[in-house]
């Protein structure tokens, strides 16, 4: 997490020094060599800084200080043979030498911050100078040679060997399914209650329901810490449950007997008898003289062969006379 910080901070401080400074020497008609020289000198040090956060920034910020320091001798070389060098931001020879010496200055900086690493040329150096160096030895007493011959036996202890841990073996569990009801009607709610024998948690189990050629999973559990675990199911139609417990490391695949819920569809309700009402217009008299022919004057309303047309006054009697 620091080093990503570093390298966050670091590199936005080395990118705004770097546009900054590429940014002032773009504009440098637009500013005193006075002026440009603090801004990019500003902005040199705003890089520096940022190139010394990063990660191993140290060697970067070395190199980059090298190149810069070569840089600005070449150019005051530059300025010095010329007399003067507007472009460069040195007007006079005076401030050529003064890059000139900061330039120097640059490179002895970038050398001191590069992290001192013992390369190997040093040590092969440093080898040839001991060997080279020959060490006082009296010739007059010559040097006895040993030789030591040391013969390995591998004995039985010296090795030890590896004896596997044989796994324990899977226990079967059996699990059993209870329903709280097994005759219902259509809609009601039933919950099937698993038990393992022996009782063991943490065993996970799938509920199954028969449909068709087929057996098809509508809920999953795990047994709690007594073995047991509960499913509810909504009873639409009969059908035939199962529970399954998935093989573990410790258990066996298992499955249960088969448990049946019968639905039973409700009863219809009774039938509603609606005696027809009597129809009125079963006869009909064109006129009260057709009534009184058939029989059937006075017409009262609500007797066959009334009709508003018999009954003038509209009291409820036509043909009256």
């Amino acid at each position: 997490m620091l080093d990503l910080l570093r390298y966050v901070v670091g590199g936005l401080l080395a990118a705004t020094g770097l546009l900054a400074g590429l940014g002032f020497w773009l504009d440098r008609g637009k500013h005193s060599p006075r002026e440009l020289r603090a801004s990019l000198i500003g902005s040199f040090v705003v890089l520096v800084i940022g190139l010394l956060i990063l990660p191993h920034g140290r060697s970067i910020t070395g190199f980059v200080l090298g190149l810069a320091g070569l840089g600005l001798f070449v150019a005051a070389l530059w300025a010095l043979a010329r007399g003067s060098s507007r472009g460069l931001g040195m007007a006079s020879r005076r401030g050529a030498a003064g890059v000139l010496v900061l330039g120097f200055l640059t490179v002895a900086v970038g050398g001191a911050v590069l992290p001192a690493e013992e390369s190997i040329e040093g040590v092969g150096q440093e080898a040839l100078a001991s060997a080279a160096t020959p060490s006082p030895t009296p010739s007059a007493v010559p040097t006895p040679t040993v030789t030591v011959t040391v013969t390995a036996t591998p004995t039985a202890s010296s090795t030890p060997s590896a004896t596997p841990t044989a796994e324990p073996a899977p226990t079967t569990v059996d699990l059993a399914v209870s329903a709280s009801a097994t005759t219902v009607t259509s809609g009601r709610r039933v919950e099937l209650s698993v038990s393992t024998s022996p009782r063991t948690a943490g065993v996970p189990v799938v509920l199954q329901v028969r449909r068709g050629v087929s057996w098809q999973s509508v809920g999953r559990a795990s047994t709690g810490a007594r073995g047991r675990a509960a499913f509810e199911v909504t009873a639409e139609r009969t059908a035939r449950y199962r529970v399954v417990a998935s093989g573990t490391q410790s258990t066996r695949r298992a499955t249960s007997d088969v448990t049946a819920i019968t639905v039973n569809e409700p009863e219809p309700p009774p039938a509603v008898i609606v005696e027809p009402e009597p129809d009125s217009g079963s006869a009909y008299f064109d006129n009260c003289d057709d009534a009184r022919a058939a029989g059937a004057a006075p017409v009262h309303r609500g007797d066959p062969g009334y009709g508003s047309h018999l009954d003038r006054d509209d009291d409820g009697v036509g043909c009256e006379s």
